[in-house]
């Protein structure tokens, strides 16, 4: 993806990517966490959204429900 230098797992060694089906009783749903690195010269909220946006898309097909993503968008 463009402005993507990396996935960078920093928080809980994580590999930079973390995906997990909520269990009942809570609402049935898919979390997905993305850390990754900026490239230099990209914006990282730009980067950020549209990371987001294709995790969304990707992590859709077969979710138990909505899916809620969250991106951490460190420098590179």
């Amino acid at each position: 993806m463009p402005g993507v230098a990396d996935l960078a797992g920093v928080l809980a060694g994580t590999g930079g990517l973390r995906v997990r089906d909520s269990r009942p009783p809570a609402e049935p749903g898919r979390r997905v966490q993305v850390q990754l690195a900026a490239a230099p010269g990209h914006h990282a909220l730009t980067v950020g959204r549209l990371a987001a946006a294709a995790a969304r898309a990707a992590a859709a097909p077969g979710a138990p429900g909505p899916v809620a993503v969250a991106v951490l968008v460190t420098s590179a």
